[in-house]
């Protein structure tokens, strides 16, 4: 499976909307968050993962028989808010995404997080 920048997005978008620190986002209720309902649980289970492992979110994965996979996600790390901060503007996250497939094809979170922290300084004019 690839890593899918729009649903990476939508998860970083939906933990920071958590009310809560004591609720936690749980991978079989995620169809039930507005921004998470247009993408199927392997491709959101998929996604969190990848940004869990990464460590851009806090959260606790528990695994039964190799193939299923419980995830409680409760907030986002530092690297997570800058990671979210960098991709929050549509514009910036279209340009970073366009620059990318058109240039590579795909890209690291933290080549994308580059990327973008790139077009924000150049659209500040930094």
């Amino acid at each position: 499976m690839k890593l899918n920048y729009d649903c990476i997005r939508d998860v970083l978008l939906t933990i920071e909307e958590i009310p809560n620190r004591k609720d936690e986002l749980i991978l079989a209720n995620f169809k039930s968050y507005k921004k998470l309902s247009k993408y199927n649980e392997d491709e959101i289970q998929y996604n969190a993962l990848k940004l869990l492992q990464e460590e851009y979110v806090i959260g606790l994965k528990i695994s039964a028989n190799n193939s299923t996979t419980v995830l409680f996600l409760t907030d986002l790390t530092w690297s997570g808010h800058a990671l979210l901060n960098d991709i929050r503007s549509e514009t910036v996250f279209n340009q970073t995404k366009e620059k990318i497939i058109k240039s590579v094809g795909s890209a690291s979170l933290t080549i994308f997080q580059q990327l973008a922290s790139t077009i924000v300084l150049k659209t500040l004019g930094l």
